[in-house]
C-alpha cells in the first residue's frame, strides 16, 4: 500500500488521522514495549497552511515576530494504547514565520552539572537567530546543545527540523 505521507500529502488523510492509523497497525503487530514518539506534519507552500499532529515528542516551536509559543499538539506515542485519536493543529504561516520540530533529546541535553538545555534556552536560540536561513537556525540549535553539553556525549538522540515561510 501507500505510505502514510503519500495519502496525507495526496489530501487524502489529515495527519491526525495517519497517526491514529499509524497507531493500530503498530498495536496490531505486538512490538512489546517499544513505541514510537513522532511529529507528523503537512506544509501547503501555496497556502501557507501547516496541519501537525504529534505522538510523544515535545511541543514544535513557533516563531513569529520575535515570539516564540508552542504548537500545543497531545498525543501518547504510537502503540502504547489501543484505540486511540490524535490531535492535529491547523495553524496558517505569516512572512518569515518559523516553526521547529524537535525530537526530546534536544530539550533533555544535559551539561555536567546534570543541568537540562529545556525550552528557555531553545527559545532562546530561536529569538536569536530569527533572521536566519531555516538550515541555519537548526545548526545554531545543534550547535548550542553541543555547546552546552561540553565533553559529555552521553545524549540521547537530536533531531531537528526547521520550516520557514518566506516572504
Amino acid at each position: 500500500g501507500a505510505m502514510p505521507r503519500d495519502d496525507a500529502v495526496a489530501g487524502r488523510r489529515p495527519p491526525a488521522r495517519v497517526l491514529g492509523d499509524m497507531n493500530d497497525k503498530l498495536r496490531q503487530r505486538h512490538f512489546g514495549s517499544r513505541v514510537l514518539a513522532m511529529t507528523f506534519a503537512v506544509y501547503d507552500a501555496a497556502t501557507r497552511s501547516l496541519s501537525l499532529a504529534g505522538s510523544g515528542l515535545p511541543h514544535p516551536r513557533r516563531l513569529r515576530a520575535g515570539v516564540v509559543e508552542p504548537i500545543p499538539i497531545e498525543g501518547v506515542p504510537l502503540g502504547l494504547l489501543p484505540d486511540r485519536c490524535y490531535d492535529q493543529v491547523d495553524i496558517q504561516l505569516g512572512d518569515d514565520e518559523v516553526v521547529v520540530i524537535y525530537s526530546d533529546g534536544v530539550e533533555e541535553t544535559r551539561d555536567a552539572d546534570e543541568q537540562e538545555f529545556g525550552r528557555e534556552r531553545i527559545d532562546a536560540v530561536l529569538r536569536q537567530h530569527a533572521h536566519a536561513s531555516a538550515a541555519e537556525i537548526a545548526d545554531a540549535l545543534i550547535d548550542a546543545t553541543d555547546q552546552f553539553a561540553g565533553e559529555d556525549d552521553g545524549f540521547d538522540d537530536r533531531t531537528v527540523v526547521v520550516l520557514k515561510a518566506l516572504g
